[in-house]
């Protein structure tokens, strides 16, 4: 996800970052009840799952420039 942000903002794509942080909602829901190979509180994967969305699909429809 590290280089898949600096790649978004290397090319100043709003596309590539939205990706980005929609992918690590998809990395964060895989680890919703402890169904991941790390052990997080409970409260942290839905909760990143949000913010992850509410940023990345702005950001992938171009709504945030």
């Amino acid at each position: 996800f590290l280089a898949v942000g600096f790649l978004g903002a290397y090319h100043e794509s709003t596309v590539l970052l939205g990706v980005g942080f929609l992918a690590h909602g998809g990395w964060d829901w895989v680890h919703h009840d402890d169904h991941g190979p790390t052990h997080v509180r409970t409260w942290y994967p839905p909760f990143c799952v949000v913010v992850d969305v509410v940023i990345g699909l702005p950001l992938l429809t171009g709504w945030i420039l």
